[in-house]
């Protein structure tokens, strides 16, 4: 299904109590901005959190499992302060001589980003960059209307449109127009006169498409038949060259591979799961509660996920029950002696999409997926692919940037 979150900015993101403590401290004053950065400052696996007062960019950074360090950049120290997109990702580069950073955030985190740079912008007296100015002609295809259209092309391959299918659309794409104008397009014109507009498409873009198009190919983790023709006809579309086509949809594929856990036949509701006796299956519906439970709040989203992978609730019953009872560090401990490789790496795919589902990627999200990975043994490579696939496929703002 498409993802429907595009502005993380929507929620308030929070410091963690230490550098909260020690913001107040230096700042005297309430944050203005806070976004948090998917990696440490030197690039291993961690957070760092950049937070503004107004008048000075702070950067609170740490590995996983080590504590914070604090920087202090007044914004009249600051000699160059810009936002990159790269794909999924945005990148923050901050020039303040002597020293340098680049960090980077998820695309969702773009806005804020912007609002940061603004700021410095304002206090430093600097001039604002040129915005990007939208090429092509009044009259040619904006890349949200290709990418709708691409939508509605495959929803059509088994000759009628589900209601679930358009629902997922409907959420993912909040221009009604966008849709609209997709339809009528393909009424007047037909497939043939979209397909040529994909190669226009820039390489992120391009990628992103491909992902959205093979989840609503799949059937039950599976590409068959017309779906799979259809897949390959968009991809020599686009002219993504067909390693990088594989590496996309094999990614996918472990994550919706989900009949590998759903074969596995489930545990009578009545009776509790004893520790030595967890399955494959109620080890992935406590994972996946494990997860939607780490950040203090259950999002809706979330939830949807579970029951989405998951459908009889009795077996979900089961996992919260088994995860209550005997604690994450029990489930942890035994994951690897109940799952194989396939299912180790579709449970991982999936607490991925759990951990992003609001849009927002927490310090706790990522330290338990962190725990979740070294369980699994999976190492930061795999982990990495996976996320980086995910990511971008739920990236739908690089089709509505301005």
């Amino acid at each position: 299904m498409l993802t429907a979150r595009l502005c993380a900015q929507e929620k308030q993101l929070k410091l963690p109590a230490e550098p909260a403590a020690e913001f107040q401290k230096l700042s005297q004053t309430d944050a203005q901005i806070v976004v948090r950065a998917i990696y440490a400052l030197d690039g291993h696996m961690g957070e760092t959190f950049a937070v503004t007062n107004g008048t000075a960019l702070f950067l609170f950074s740490k590995r996983i499992g080590e504590g914070y360090q604090n920087i202090h950049l007044p914004f009249g120290e600051i000699g160059g302060l810009s936002v990159e997109t790269d794909g999924a990702y945005s990148r923050l580069n901050i020039t303040a001589a002597p020293r340098s950073y680049q960090l980077m955030f998820t695309a969702w985190d773009k806005p804020a980003l912007e609002r940061i740079v603004e700021d410095w912008q304002l206090a430093a007296g600097v001039g604002k960059p040129a915005g990007r100015v939208a090429g092509g002609s009044p009259d040619e295809l904006s890349p949200l209307v290709i990418f709708c259209a691409c939508h509605l092309a495959m929803m059509q391959v088994d000759g009628t449109i589900r209601v679930d299918e358009m629902a997922s659309l409907v959420r993912a794409v909040k221009d009604p127009y966008a849709i609209d104008g997709a339809r009528r397009f393909l009424q007047t014109d037909g497939l043939d006169k979209v397909l040529p507009h994909l190669k226009n498409l820039d390489e992120n873009q391009k990628l992103c498409l491909l992902g959205n198009l093979a989840v609503l190919a799949m059937t039950d983790g599976l590409l068959r038949g017309r779906e799979q023709e259809m897949l390959e006809r968009f991809r020599e579309a686009m002219e993504v060259p067909p390693d990088e086509a594989r590496r996309v949809i094999e990614n996918l594929l472990i994550k919706n591979n989900l009949s590998i856990f759903k074969s596995t036949a489930d545990p009578a509701p009545a009776q509790p799961v004893a520790r030595e006796q967890l399955t494959p299956l109620v080890a992935f519906c406590a994972s996946l509660q494990a997860m939607i439970e780490a950040d203090g709040t259950v999002d809706k989203e979330e939830l949807a996920i579970l029951s989405h992978a998951i459908s009889n609730p009795l077996t979900i019953a089961q996992g919260i029950s088994y995860l209550k009872e005997h604690g994450l560090d029990a489930l942890l401990e035994r994951l690897q002696k109940v799952l194989d490789r396939p299912r180790r790496q579709c449970l991982l795919a999936n607490l991925i999409a759990v951990a992003m589902a609001d849009g927002l990627l927490r310090s706790r999200e990522q330290e338990l997926m962190d725990r979740f990975r070294i369980a699994l043994g999976m190492d930061e490579q795999q982990y990495e692919a996976l996320f980086h696939t995910l990511m971008l496929k739920n990236c739908l703002s690089l089709f509505t940037e301005a």
